[in-house]
Order: structure tokens, then sequence, then C-alpha cells
């Protein structure tokens, strides 16, 4: 559901200024990089550090597990 929402905490922690990076999440995961990964149930997004546009890397329906490996 749009309900469910990823929000990215700055630095210090403060939750109340919380900045919603995505809507709709299933699941996610955030890489070494800072590259955050989630997934809506309708495809795979990827969300570089600093960019605020995610772009689509897999169509993938109902991926609801995610994990970044460094390799």
């Amino acid at each position: 559901p749009r309900s469910w929402v990823l929000k990215k905490t700055p630095p210090g922690g403060n939750p109340a200024e919380a900045e919603t990076v995505a809507t709709g999440v299933m699941a996610f995961t955030a890489a070494a990089d800072g590259t955050v990964y989630y997934s809506t149930g309708r495809g795979v997004y990827l969300l570089a550090p600093g960019s605020r546009s995610p772009k689509k890397v897999n169509g993938r329906p109902l991926v609801t597990c995610l994990f970044a490996a460094k390799m």
C-alpha cells in the first residue's frame, strides 16, 4: 500500500526531520556506498546517493526481500 513509506533520517538522527524517500515500499536495502534499493510490488528501484530520481532496475512483481552484497 502507498501508506508504507521509506524515510531517511538525517545525520544526528532526529526523526522529526525524516525525509520521505519512497512510498508503497515492500522491501528495501542499503548498499555500503549509500545506494538504496527498494521494491514497490511493481518493480525494484535504485536510488543513488544524492539523487531524488529513482531508476527502475527490475520489473519483477512482488519482490519481498532484498539485500546488497559487496563484491
